[in-house]
């Protein structure tokens, strides 16, 4: 996609930007409507969460503690598990650690890297399609336990 002659390609989690990440469209957008930079420590939230809808009026500035806070919205943890991301967040320990990928997310990982399979290739059930037409990015996302790209393949080929 261009917009105002820059190069925006989809990346991780489904937002726009350009080459090595240094440009988000939807920080773009909101900085030329509102004509001013974002400030230091805020950032540009989808009100929608649909990270496809750059519209103007869809994009709100926050500060990295408000969206926080919206995203963990209803969340509850444990003090130990607030402890451990804690001292994840301060680079303490590794939020991975003592975690294992499952027999069949390994093979996936071998035979992506042997070339044999695109890493991403799976095979859509009817359910996730017809879900991807009525659910946000995020709540297919949750659901299914698969990226908002192919929530977005999904919901374009329909």
């Amino acid at each position: 996609m261009v917009v105002d002659g820059i190069n925006f390609c989809t990346k991780s989690k489904g937002y726009w930007a350009t080459a090595h990440n240094k440009l988000y469209l939807h920080r773009y957008i909101w900085e030329k409507h509102n004509g001013c930079k974002i400030p230091k420590g805020y950032v540009v939230h989808h009100k929608d969460e649909d990270t496809e809808n750059n519209e103007p009026s869809n994009l709100i500035l926050m500060t990295r503690a408000e969206h926080i806070a919206l995203h963990h919205k209803g969340m509850i943890h444990s003090d130990e598990v607030r402890a451990k991301m804690s001292l994840a967040k301060k680079g303490k320990i590794s939020s991975f650690k003592g975690k294992k990928h499952t027999v069949e997310a390994i093979e996936k990982n071998r035979q992506a890297h042997l070339g044999n399979v695109a890493w991403n290739k799976i095979d859509a059930t009817q359910e996730m399609i017809d879900d991807a037409k009525i659910l946000s990015n995020r709540k297919w996302s949750v659901k299914y336990g698969y990226s908002n790209t192919l929530w977005k393949r999904l919901r374009s080929a329909v």
